[in-house]
């Protein structure tokens, strides 16, 4: 009698409210799993990091922005990078949110399709007013049709623990729209050099931006070149992320 009363009550509960079984079982029809594929190392000794879909025990993968160098994972091939591990975290929610909104109607796409709809979602959601892109080292695909006819090198970018490009005309004329510009994360915000631009990553924004004093010690207040652009304080604490920038290529210098 009590599990025919239970079944019952699941019955009801799958006809009414079917988005509660979506939500509980998601994971278990569709799950992701940010990997580093060793036998697609490129030329200039990284590999992209993919993020792999498993659906109806399919798998299929989706090339991301992020590429790492072997200090940068694991033997077992897991990313201890922890600014690449925040982003494919962030990433990763989102497809989770994703699936979630596609209900039931999920059961109809397989791995790869699945991929294909996650890639198109979340290529629309670029926003604009970010002037400050994750970091990427895919310029390097044009620039090594260059390297088989001679070698190149920027002394600009040297030392630099990431590279990176700029967006937007807040920073110009130190830092200028599609610039590539070698930064360097922060461990100690107590070594902050007043005065210096730096890539601010908070939960809110991305930016290059000049760091002046705050109104406290607890604050700073990041400045923009632009006088368009007003500058605005924020909390230390507030601060995800933060990178020293170490040299400036400019994208004029480039041609391709």
């Amino acid at each position: 009698m009590f599990c025919d009363v239970c079944t019952a009550i699941i019955v009801l509960l799958y006809r009414f409210v079917p988005q509660l079984f979506h939500t509980v079982f998601s994971n278990k029809m569709a799950t992701f799993k940010a990997e580093v594929q060793k036998h697609n190392l490129r030329e200039d000794g990284t590999w992209n990091v993919k993020i792999r879909v498993t659906h109806h025990r399919d798998k299929a993968y989706i090339k991301t922005e992020y590429y790492v160098n072997k200090k940068q994972f694991t033997k077992g091939l897991d990313i201890k990078d922890p600014f690449v591990n925040d982003q494919l975290n962030a990433t990763i929610a989102q497809y989770r949110k994703l699936v979630v909104g596609l209900g039931n109607d999920i059961e109809l796409y397989n791995a790869k399709e699945l991929a294909e709809y996650l890639t198109r979602k979340t290529a629309l959601g670029t926003d604009s007013k970010i002037d400050f892109i994750k970091f990427s080292h895919g310029y390097l695909d044009k620039i090594r049709a260059l390297g088989k006819k001679r070698t190149v090198n920027f002394p600009e970018l040297r030392g630099s623990q990431y590279i990176v490009r700029a967006k937007g005309n807040s920073m110009c004329s130190t830092i200028c729209d599609k610039d590539f510009v070698g930064i360097r994360a922060v461990k100690n915000k107590s070594n902050i050099e007043y005065g210096n631009p730096y890539g601010i990553i908070t939960e809110d924004l991305a930016v290059f931006k000049r760091i002046r004093l705050g109104s406290s010690d607890d604050k700073v207040k990041p400045v923009s070149e632009n006088p368009e652009y007003d500058p605005f304080e924020i909390e230390k604490n507030d601060i995800v992320h933060l990178f020293a920038v170490i040299g400036i290529l400019s994208a004029k210098s480039i041609t391709y």
